[in-house]
């Protein structure tokens, strides 16, 4: 099956501390390091001490990414529209650059981060041409299962692959189908119900969902590691990887290369 343009429809990046604790003093700094990307305060606020570690006390935004800061992660994420979505290069610069930026900014407030993950998702629009089904594609390329593309509607394949003894990169693919509905909508009626069978198909394709993360490190060294810009470097390296050359292929092909994103990485990260 070919593929037109690939779509990059948005970005998360999950950076775990090492320290915990809130301080309205080391917040204030962290706004301050920050500040060159995530301009905007949107909340602030002091928690109670029996309130989850896991709850945001600071949201910071820029025009199109929120940063969240919570007593054990920050969390950043972004939904790309316009031109960020057509050109995947654009978004994942912008993406290292706000990851970068929060990194440092932990650095500068000496939180210290153990852990570090970005989810992004990435769509494959099916070509003009084809006949095949995308679903079909998905179950006749990455798995045995023989079904009558007639009685398939969905198709999901996961894939976790280790690398250098660090990194978890986890591969979803699936099918997808984007409809067009046109309903009126009626004045004081807050309840729309969409029937099955209404709307259109606009697009139907390949979704990418790449989890990259170095939850391997953890567990060959049997407690926290140390994330350094290298670490973040690498990460970084092995999506660009993903996205430009490896994920396509593995969607269309099945193939993926360990060695390939191992060299990504380092390459990246030096």
């Amino acid at each position: 099956m070919s593929f037109g343009d690939p779509k990059f429809l948005g970005i998360q990046g999950i950076l775990e501390l090492a320290t915990i604790g809130r301080d309205q003093a080391r917040d204030d700094r962290f706004i301050s390091a920050v500040s060159p990307e995530f301009r905007n305060v949107q909340n602030r606020q002091i928690l109670n001490q029996d309130a989850p570690l896991q709850a945001p006390h600071l949201i910071l935004a820029s025009q199109s990414a929120q940063l969240s800061l919570s007593a054990v992660q920050a969390n950043f994420q972004v939904q790309f529209y316009g031109e960020y979505i057509d050109d995947i290069g654009r978004g994942l610069d912008y993406a290292e650059r706000k990851l970068l930026a929060v990194f440092r900014a932990l650095e500068a407030i000496d939180a210290g981060v153990t852990s570090i993950g970005v989810i992004a998702k990435f769509n494959f629009p099916r070509g003009g041409d084809e006949t095949e089904g995308p679903a079909s594609q998905v179950l006749g390329t990455l798995t045995k299962i023989d079904i009558d593309p007639s009685h398939l509607e969905d198709a999901q394949v996961r894939v976790a692959l280790k690398v250098r003894d660090t990194y978890f990169v986890h591969l979803n693919v699936e099918n997808y189908e984007l409809r067009q509905y046109e309903q009126p909508i009626q004045p004081g009626v807050q309840n729309i119900r969409v029937r099955p069978w209404l709307g259109t198909s606009q697009e139907k394709g390949i979704d990418l969902t790449v989890d990259i993360n170095n939850k391997l490190e953890a567990r060959v060294k049997q407690g926290d590691p140390e994330v350094t810009s290298d670490g973040v470097s690498a990460v970084v390296g092995m999506l660009r990887h993903v996205a430009t050359t490896s994920g396509p292929k593995f969607a269309e092909t099945g193939e993926i290369s360990v060695a390939s994103l191992t060299e990504s990485s380092e390459a990246e990260a030096h």
